[in-house]
Order: C-alpha cells, then structure tokens, then sequence
C-alpha cells in the first residue's frame, strides 16, 4: 500500500498522534501492496450476533479482517483455514475494559444471510470511526480508515503524556525497525509493515514538524517517542488522496488544465480525439473528432456535474486539426472561462466576437470562450491573435468582476490592439501578448504586445485584487522590455525567463524583469501565482545557472535539467527565494503553482528517468514507478509543498506509473490540491470512489484527475482568496437558533473589511474587522423560522467587489 499517515486535529489543546497500516508482504523482501484488499472504503459494524461475543466491532477487507474488542484490535490476515495468521494489538496498562463508541454514520447497512433464518443479521449499521475513550489518562485511541488503509490515531490532550501509550503485539514472531522508521511485523514468512509516524503543529500559519518515532520495547511492544511540542495545539492532517480517476475515451484524452470554484467543484479542460469522449445531457457538443472538452466533477470525486466538448470540423486543409485547452478559470457563479488553441476555420464563435474570424494562412489559431454554468451554452467565443498567422492563448486569470485576463503569443502583426495600450507595434515574428477581455467578451478592456526583437512567449498570468496582470513567459532578449528597479532589468540569453506586472489599464509596466534562468528554446515558465501581499511565485524548468538564494531548498541544479521556484517581492525588485527542484537522475518540470494563505507554494510536475526526486517520508509514492519498462524513458507526477522560505519541502510524492504526467493543479479553499495531466497506460492509482475506474485509451494517451487533502487548519480561513461558510454546512438540519461560523481571505493586495450575514438575501447582521486583515474568521447567530432557508455572507474588502458563499439549510 502506498503510505498514508494521517493526524487528526481535535479541539486546539489535542495533539493527535497516529500510525497508519501500510504494507502486507509474503516475505519481507517481496512486499505485496496493502491496497490490493484496501480498494473498498471502510466501514465499522457493531457486532449484533455475526461474530463471536467478545468482538465489539468488526471491519471487513477482501483479505482481511478487523475486530476490535474491549481490549484491542485483532487484524486477521489468514488465507484460508490452513493458512491463518493473525495479530493482536491490545494498549499496554491501559484500563480495561475500554469504552467503546462508534462515530460518524454511514448511509450505508450491511445485511447477513447464513444458514438458519434466525441467524439473519439485516440492516446492520455503518460507520466511519470507532473511538477508544481514555485508554489512557488524556488519550484516546480511534480506529478508521478510507480506500486505501487501516489507520489509527491516539488522540493526546493538554497536559498528557504520550509515552505512556504502549501497544503489545500479540502473534508476531519478531518485531523489527526498518532504516527508515518504520515497524516491520513478522510472522509465519509474511509481514505487516507500519510506516514510521509523523506529526506536525500549524503554529501562526506556518508548519512545524515534530519528531516522532516507534520505540521497541522488549520483543513483543512497541511505544512513540516525540520531540517537545507545543501541547496547546492540535497536529494537522497529513496528504491523503481524495480520489483518483480517468477522464476520457478511446483515443487520444489529455488533461491539460484545471480550477476549482468556492464549492469544491472540480473543472478541467484539455483535447480529445476520443468520439467517445464522456458527454453529459445538455452540455454543449460542437466539433469533429478532435476537441476541446470541458469537464465539472463533483467534489468526491464520484460523478460528473457535466462534460461539454467545443470544437470545429474544418481545418486549412480539410477536417479540423488539434484543438486543445490550455488554460482554465472558473467565475462566483460557475461559469467557465478557457482558453486555447485549435486547427479550425468553424470553431464556435459567438456573434458578438472581438475576433470573429479566423483567416490564418498557417498553424493553429488561439480561442477564449466561456461556458455558462450548466455548460448548456456559450456566453461568449472569439479567436485570439490577429488574423494572418498562428497564435496560441496559454493562460487565463478572473478578476472578481468577470473580467478575463489572457496571454499568450502572435506570429501576426493584426492583434486588436487598444488605443494606450503599453505596446501597439509588433517587433519580431513572434511576440508574446497579455489582454483583457470585458466580462460579456464583446471587447478588449486593453490588448498589448509585450515583445522585444526576438522570439517571446508569453506562458502564465495572474491577477491581483486591484487588477493588475502578472504574466510570465520566456524571451529570446534582444531589447524586451524591462523596468530600471527590477530585480535583474538586463537579459542574458539566449533565452531568458520574464516577469512583467502591467498595471489596471495595461497601458505601462509597474515592473519588468528577467530571472537568468538559463532554458532552453520552448522551455521555461509554465506557471505563475500570488500570495496575499503580492509576491510573485514562477515556475518552470531552467539548465544550471539559475541565480539560487541563500539557503534555498536545492541551491544548484542537481541534474540536467530540473524543476525551479522563484519568488518576486511586490515591487519585482527582489528575489525573495529561488531554488530548483528535482533529481539527479533524470529531467524534471514544474508546471504549475499555487500559493496559500501561509505562503507555502504547492507544485504539479513530472519527472523523466528520475530515480531520486526528492520525496518526504509520508509520500503517497515515494520511488519512481516503471512497472518493468526502461527507467531512462519513465515518466512520473510529482506534487510537492515548499515551505514559506523556499528552504525544505513539506510534502513531496511521486504519483503514477510508467507514463504519468501532470500538467497543471489548482488549491481550493480548504486546502485541497487537484491535479490533472495524461497517462498511456491504465495503471494509474485509482480510488474506489472514482466516477471513471478504468483506462478506454486502449494504449493511446487518457486524461486524469487526482485530488489530495492536505487538511484542515483547525479554523475556517481559506486557504486563498475567497469566502466560507464552515457551519452550518449544506443541507444541514438546524434549530431556530443557527450559529454561523465563516471566513474569507483578501484577493492579492486587498483586506478584508468586514463579513455580513444574509437569510435569504435579507442582510441580518455585520461584523466589522480592525487592523486590515488578510484574511478573518467569525461566528454570529442567526435566528431563522422553521423551512428552508439560504445563509449567505459577502466579505467586503478593501477594494473589488465581495467575496460571497452560502449554504441552504432546512430548520425544524
């Protein structure tokens, strides 16, 4: 199985401890996966009569079974009847007998037909946890698990002591550490390995580790060991996989962008050819076999909302070439807004288009359109770029009031451009561009090029909460334009990396400078982000040279070529941090970034024949996967987590198989990641909760989507810009007296001035906030009349317009 180690916060003076279940192995040196029987979620049942009287409640797996009794839990890995092997875990000097209470319900029941009819169990219940409480003095003890483990967690309060926890380990031949931490479990030629614990404490929003560690005591137990901590504080959870699935059909499936909207909805966008392609009733469906698709799926992963495919059929020479979305946003309201590129002289443009035609003689031509919020129709579609050669749009960014801000690159010198605009006049035969477009798409607010005399693309933008568009790309030099107090205003070359923030009109550059990481043509920045105070964070892949900061995570290039971070001050005249990212082994791409309230930026990338890219020890994967294939030509995602200083990782996993690449990710508001990208192959990891299980690309390229969480922090501030409702939660059933606990953290640049509170879009009370806040939390009660009832709130902020969330609750 791969490790999963997770550390469930109580109130704030609970720390929380926990070792998960890993590995089942035949022999010690031929482990065989614990997912193998760990595909199905788990449940806890109380035992009504279907087991003996001892057991209190029972846990079922394909290859195994869990019992838990007043004085421990029994993992049953038997075989068969000749083959049983079993271990019992009983909590050393605890108090007998424990209290045991079962928590969190399940809709599901579980139903026993053997033998006799009065032996018939029907309609036994279902649920999540079983808690132990007070096994010891201050310390529970709860069983749990999801699709992929068994996990357990002592939950130690204020003042108590953790090294009293002792478990005894009956039925084991031998107990062993392995080199990293880890407890090894051996008994009759098999094993059960139990990864090494790991804990850390969210401490004023930043993340802190405390050490912990499995001690043997004597032959059959074993303890935890932790460094001093914080006992006021609770741990955090660690990275856990949401869910994992496919998204495609029988061809060739990409995904190649992806954002999440307040909700935790999930929106990817990428190219098909697949004819099969997964299509929703009433989702829009224009185009041949080659496609953009765009794709809402639920927060669990489970379904799909919709899935509408956009496209042409006729290309310069006949049927419609690639079409393919590169870059995606998601408005207050959920509507879509992509952009891309596609071989297309019928693309589906809407009437009123800024660029209703496309009359390029060669190449593909770039497209921003956006979909309404049922993905029934298009509320706006233009081409993009001018109207005599290829052109491409790669990223898009929202502001709060819908309108759409693009980059991109123009081989044409007819980009509608806008009178006082930065740069009206073309330079080279490639420039790069930034525009934006108004909130109905009928015009350009401004468009510029943004170009020296040689080749520039423009790769990522940005936007903060005063409008200003950050936009990243790479430049072949020659006379590119830069700011005289940018952090480096001189290009090196040949290819240099830019960074320009153009302000609210586009009319002049606030700053513009260059990075000096040495890449190579076509090869650079492929993301950018924000965090609260405007500080800009690129990355990309960059060859040795990258000028790196003192102390930085990996301060020279560990192989030939590797991932990189570089975080901008908010005036572009400093670099706060650069480090790169990767292996020695191998080729390594960062992709994309995003930024949290605690500044810790979270990267999507893939490693090529990178046998040593750097994991932590609670990686979901923590080697470099090739399934028998030639190392040399593997290809691996990785998601990683720098810490605030760009100094140490605090997450970092492999994920995939053979070929796995991720092209982009996206961080909710409570702290999720989503990840997309393609695979060749049809062993990607996938969860039992997944809405499409199994691979259709019969060996051709099939898109994927995986989330993670990284869990919560313990209060309701989002993770970035945006607002939440924490409780009530939707769809509750509530009292009279409704007390509403929200949140909201600023766009970039902004505070947050105050939160009001709405019924049913009546305004019932205002909290005010002191001292400019980023980001706020408060509570409020709310009396409602019994029915149904929608509680909103909007965050107003320094500037722009309200941040907004709401819930429907049904009141008794």
């Amino acid at each position: 199985m791969n490790p999963r180690h997770t550390f469930l916060p109580g109130a704030a003076i609970v720390a929380t401890l926990c070792a998960s279940l890993a590995t089942f192995a035949a022999t010690p040196s031929s482990p065989e996966r614990f997912n193998r029987y760990g595909d199905s979620p788990m449940f806890f049942e109380p035992n009504v009569g279907q087991s003996t009287d001892v057991v209190r409640f029972i846990a079922h797996g394909s290859r195994y079974g869990l019992f838990l009794t007043n004085e421990g839990a029994t993992l049953d890995l038997s075989r068969d009847a000749r083959h049983s092997v079993a271990f019992k875990m009983t909590f050393s000097g605890a108090a007998q007998p424990g209290s045991l209470s079962a928590e969190q319900p399940l809709p599901s029941q579980s139903n026993y037909f053997v033998g006799d009819s009065k032996n018939w169990h029907t309609g036994v219940a279902n649920f999540a946890r079983v808690r132990y409480s007070s096994v010891y003095p201050g310390i529970d003890a709860v069983f749990y698990g999801n699709q992929r483990q068994l996990e357990y967690d002592f939950d130690v309060a204020a003042g108590a002591d953790p090294s009293q926890i002792g478990l005894h380990i009956a039925g084991a031949d031998k107990l062993s550490l392995t080199a990293d931490g880890a407890l090894e479990i051996h008994a009759d030629g098999r094993s059960i390995v139990f990864h090494a614990p790991i804990a850390y404490q969210q401490v004023n929003g930043t993340r802190h580790s405390v050490a912990s560690h499995f001690v043997l005591r004597g032959k059959d137990e074993i303890g935890f060991a932790m460094d001093p901590y914080d006992k006021t504080r609770s741990l955090v959870i660690d990275p856990t996989l949401v869910y994992s699935s496919y998204l495609g059909g029988s061809g060739d499936d990409e995904g190649d962008a992806v954002t999440v909207d307040g909700y935790g909805y999930t929106y990817v966008t990428g190219g098909t050819v697949s004819l099969d392609f997964p299509h929703t009733a009433g989702a829009y469906l224009k185009g041949s076999a080659y496609r953009i698709f765009v794709t809402k799926i639920k927060p669990d992963g489970t379904g799909l909302v919709y899935s509408a495919t956009i496209g042409g059929s006729k290309g310069l020479y006949g049927n419609a070439g690639l079409q393919t979305g590169r870059a995606i946003a998601v408005d207050d309201l959920g509507a879509a807004y992509v952009v891309g590129d596609v071989d297309s002289t019928n693309f589906p443009i809407t009437s009123d288009a800024i660029e209703p035609a496309n009359a390029t003689t060669a190449g593909l031509v770039g497209v921003a359109f956006a979909l309404s919020p049922n993905a029934s129709r298009l509320l706006y579609s233009t081409y993009v770029g001018g109207n005599t050669y290829a052109s491409r749009v790669n990223g898009v960014a929202l502001d709060r009031s819908r309108n759409a801000y693009i980059t991109g690159f123009t081989s044409s010198s007819g980009l509608p451009v806008t009178p006082g605009a930065f740069q009206t006049v073309a330079k080279s035969g490639e420039e790069a561009f930034a525009a934006k477009i108004n909130p109905s798409g009928s015009a350009y607010v401004y468009a510029t090029y943004l170009s020296g005399n040689d080749t520039d693309q423009g790769t990522a933008i940005a936007v903060d909460g005063n409008g200003s568009a950050y936009v990243t790309g790479w430049t072949g030099c020659a006379t590119f334009p830069s700011t005289p107090n940018a952090f480096q205003p001189t290009c090196q070359g040949p290819y240099d990396v830019f960074v320009v923030k153009l302000n609210a009109s586009g009319s002049a550059l606030s700053y513009g400078t260059f990075l000096h990481a040495p890449i190579d043509f076509n090869l650079g920045p492929t993301g950018i982000a924000l965090d609260v105070h405007r500080n800009a964070y690129v990355v990309g892949r960059a060859n040795a040279g990258l000028p790196t900061t003192p102390g930085a995570f990996q301060a020279s290039a560990p192989g030939n070529g590797d991932g990189f971070v570089v975080k901008l001050n908010a005036t572009g005249s400093t670099e706060l941090y650069a480090t790169y990212l990767g292996g020695s082994t191998g080729d390594d791409f960062a992709t994309g970034v995003k930024v949290d309230l605690s500044g810790r930026a979270y990267l999507s990338g893939h490693v090529i024949g990178t046998t040593d890219f750097p994991v932590t020890a609670n990686a979901y994967q923590s080697t470099l996967h090739t399934f028998g294939g030639p190392v040399a030509s593997t290809r691996n995602a990785f998601l990683t987590r720098l810490n605030a200083n760009g100094t140490g990782l605090d997450y970092s996993t492999y994920f995939g198989t053979r070929y796995a690449l991720a092209l982009s990710l996206a961080l909710d508001l409570k702290n999720n990641v989503v990840l997309t990208g393609l695979t060749s192959y049809n062993d990607i990891p996938i969860t039992a909760n997944a809405f499409d299980k199994v691979a259709s690309n019969n060996g051709a390229l099939e898109a994927w989507v995986a989330k993670f969480s990284f869990g919560t922090t313990g209060t309701c501030t989002p993770a970035q810009s945006g607002a939440l409702i924490c409780s009530p939660v939707e769809g509750d059933t509530v009292g009279t007296t409704v007390p509403v606990t929200a949140g909201a953290t600023a766009e970039p640049g902004l505070y947050i001035k105050s939160i009001r509170f709405y019924v049913d879009n009546v305004a019932k009370a205002t909290v005010s906030t002191s001292g400019n806040p980023t980001s706020f939390e408060t509570s409020k009660s709310l009396t409602l009349t019994p029915g149904t009832h929608r509680i909103s709130i909007v965050a107003f902020q320094s500037a722009s317009v309200g941040l907004t969330a709401s819930v429907t609750v049904n009141v008794q």
